[in-house]
């Protein structure tokens, strides 16, 4: 089939130059802020990283970052953006008098390297973020194959401080027994259900009862992928803690957010 081997031969030629787009500068980070529900006062930010590559041009996530794990160079990629992210956000502190913690997504196949909390300490201690501006954010993929592998990780970078995220609860197998096993601090609630609360009284009864259990359990709630201001004003009834999504800002550069950032100070003043 023509189309099957345009994409399989894309996805042959991705691999190599995925191999030399990490040392040509090729990656930047973005940053999605978040916000708490009640006051809307960003609180943090969502590290997302896009490729902006000199043949296919922008590249999407959904489809470079499947091959990079596939590859094992997600490893890599991963340790840069963590690198990045915390200088950024360190430098924010710093210079610009701007404390947000920043949210790293972390890989099954990070988590899986030997040394990683240790590796995640050595960028705390050489960028001079403190732990608590840091927070990572795993899924259910990541420790669902190998429980005894990631539980003594997780639980060492909770140890240090970082909080730690379940990332797109509700969609994979969503075990209550994790929740009980593993040392998180907050459950994010997926977009797909948020998407769909006022047309669907499942998803809204889903995101109602998962809002609950994160409460019983100590745990705090982020929703992501709001879009429209009756699905906010929804999640504030519910008793949501903190969102991000389009209605309140799309990914931003670094240069754009401290702008975005000095605007609402502006007009809070």
């Amino acid at each position: 089939d023509a189309a099957m081997h345009e994409q399989a031969t894309r996805r042959m030629e991705m691999e190599g130059a995925l191999v030399d787009a990490l040392q040509r500068g090729e990656f930047s980070l973005v940053f999605q802020p978040v916000l708490e529900l009640e006051d809307e006062r960003c609180v943090g930010v969502e590290c997302l990283v896009r490729w902006n590559s000199p043949v296919w041009g922008r590249v999407s996530p959904v489809e470079f970052i499947p091959v990079a794990e596939a590859t094992g160079l997600i490893v890599p990629l991963g340790h840069w953006i963590l690198r990045t992210a915390c200088t950024m956000a360190a430098t924010w502190r710093e210079e610009h008098d701007v404390d947000l913690h920043v949210a790293v997504n972390v890989s099954t196949l990070q988590l899986r390297q030997d040394g990683f909390a240790a590796r995640v300490a050595a960028v705390l201690e050489e960028t001079g973020l403190p732990t608590e501006g840091l927070q990572l954010e795993v899924t259910e993929s990541a420790f669902i194959d190998d429980m005894d592998t990631a539980l003594p990780v997780l639980q060492s970078l909770r140890d240090m401080g970082i909080i730690m995220l379940l990332d797109d609860f509700g969609t994979g197998y969503s075990s209550l027994a994790y929740l009980l096993e593993l040392p998180l601090d907050c459950l994010k609630i997926d977009r797909a259900f948020v998407r769909d609360m006022h047309t669907d009284h499942k998803s809204l009864a889903l995101t109602r009862s998962i809002v609950a259990m994160a409460r019983s359990l100590g745990l705090s709630i982020v929703a992501e992928g709001i879009e429209t201001v009756e699905q906010g004003a929804e999640l504030r009834r519910l008793g949501c803690d903190l969102v991000q999504g389009y209605l309140y800002s799309r990914p931003l550069s670094e240069k754009d957010l401290l702008a975005w950032l000095t605007q609402r100070a502006v007009k809070a003043a």
